[in-house]
């Protein structure tokens, strides 16, 4: 079902760059694993859309979540729900809030932190694993100067400003969560225990 979709995806689907219809993934789901994505994805554009419409109070925005019927249609396309380094999405520090939208406010380090948290909340509440990933769009962290020209011949204007989107080591990326995502999730797997006994 993987090599369809890669097929379908560069044969009939191609606009830019390959492309997988909703549709056509559900139809070959079976045997393949779907993940939740980076900041591009669906389940993060919802996240951040309601973060913001809820004037960033991250117990309400998940308590919405949590209740969401839309949202949870959207969930059940994913087995895990992805969570990257910090700095992966510390280019939405530097975006420009729309004044015609109520809704759109800035964005901090420490909002992209909240963020992560509510992926993990996210995860616990429908049942699903959590995983750390990379986003990785090339193998050494030295090949970043390639991807910063192809950017800039894009017309990015930050893209001097590009995150370390490299492949990370398993040590790089403990190190990455170590502060706070790392405690956040030993407290609940240890809650959970507590719970469990």
């Amino acid at each position: 079902n993987l090599y369809r979709l890669v097929s379908e995806s560069n044969i009939h689907y191609f606009s830019k760059r390959p492309r997988t219809p909703k549709s056509l993934l559900k139809y070959y789901k079976s045997g393949i694993i779907v993940g939740g994505a980076c900041e591009s994805g669906e389940i993060y554009r919802y996240l951040l859309k309601t973060y913001k419409s809820f004037n960033k109070d991250r117990n309400a925005t998940r308590q919405f979540l949590k209740d969401s019927d839309e949202f949870a249609r959207i969930m059940s396309l994913y087995d895990y729900v992805e969570i990257q380094p910090l700095c992966n999405n510390m280019f939405m520090t530097r975006m420009e809030v729309d004044p015609s939208d109520p809704n759109d406010v800035a964005i901090n380090e420490n909002d992209i932190q909240t963020l992560n948290e509510l992926l993990v909340d996210i995860a616990d509440d429908y049942k699903l694993p959590c995983c750390a990933t990379t986003d990785s769009h090339f193998l050494n962290k030295e090949d970043g100067k390639y991807r910063k020209y192809l950017l800039m011949s894009m017309g990015f204007s930050d893209a001097e400003q590009q995150s370390d989107l490299y492949f990370r080591t398993t040590e790089e990326m403990l190190n990455d969560f170590k502060e706070k995502m790392m405690l956040i999730l030993y407290i609940k797997k240890a809650f959970y225990y507590v719970l469990s006994v």
